[in-house]
């Protein structure tokens, strides 16, 4: 840009981007937002065949809450969130539901830094979060749609 400009005063940015390598991107994105997406079209015809289907998002706190230390996967919980809240009323009125579980606080690599992978811990036991799941996939929950169950 510098030689094309002169000088730069402005600088409009949508994101903290700072700190973001494009590898941590790449992978985040692809995990949160492709996989997610390209798995949900794959099953899709299959669901839409079904008397009573259920598609459930995972997100977390970062989805609702910002944090300096976590801008790639920030952004990549908040797509997946606003895939959940599309596809929940592009659906609507058929027999999918969609919803997400936000698993609540987890540690994970990006946060602690990857000298310290060994050292992940989940805030939240599995056996804590597994029921959010099973509830959204079962019959209990056929009026439950474009919700996101919150655990503490």
């Amino acid at each position: 840009a510098s030689d094309v400009y002169k000088r730069q005063e402005v600088c409009a940015r949508n994101a903290a981007f700072k700190d973001i390598n494009s590898q941590q991107w790449i992978k985040l994105l692809q995990a949160n937002v492709s996989a997610p997406l390209y798995l949900t079209q794959c099953l899709l015809p299959l669901l839409q065949d079904s008397q009573s289907a259920s598609i459930v998002f995972t997100t977390s706190r970062t989805a609702e809450e910002i944090s300096p230390d976590c801008g790639t996967h920030i952004i990549s919980k908040k797509a997946q969130l606003g895939m959940m809240e599309l596809l929940s009323v592009e659906l609507a009125g058929s027999p999918i539901r969609v919803n997400a579980v936000n698993a609540g606080e987890t540690n994970v690599s990006f946060q602690l830094g990857e000298e310290h992978a060994d050292d992940l811990v989940s805030v939240n036991d599995p056996a804590i979060v597994t029921p959010a799941y099973v509830y959204l996939m079962a019959e209990e929950s056929i009026d439950v749609h474009g919700e996101v169950l919150k655990i503490a």
